[in-house]
């Protein structure tokens, strides 16, 4: 299990700002990264997921640099459940119910073909 940096996109569009972690392979994580500006988290995933592969979206207000709490972020749309990805999204992004200080992705299934990105934008506020 790796950590996976994320890098971070400024894209002059009103505020708007991109983060992504790519390269997030069997049980990897994404580096926690904190956001909490972001009031909205639009999450998108593309990639290999593997077999019986997932990428669950966490968040923390854990005030540790870095946080060690983590729980599963949900999406807005409350019939969609919570933010767990079983499929590449494509362009069917989803939304996070919550705004905590810190959030990461972390994969926590998949096989030796798993390799994904999360993208994550938000509006800096």
């Amino acid at each position: 299990m790796a950590e996976r940096a994320y890098t971070i996109t400024q894209t002059n569009i009103y505020g708007i700002v991109l983060v992504e972690w790519a390269g997030l392979l069997n049980t990897d994580t994404g580096k926690p990264v904190k956001v909490p500006n972001f009031a909205d988290k639009t999450i998108q995933v593309s990639g290999t997921l593997g077999a019986g592969g997932s990428l669950s979206f966490q968040g923390s207000n854990d005030p540790a640099d870095p946080p060690s709490n983590f729980g599963v972020l949900h999406r807005a749309d409350a019939a969609l459940g919570d933010m767990v990805f079983t499929s590449a999204e494509g362009l069917e992004p989803s939304v996070a119910l919550e705004n905590p200080l810190w959030v990461r992705p972390i994969v926590t299934a998949g096989d030796g073909t798993t390799n994904l990105t999360c993208r994550m934008v938000g509006r800096n506020t």
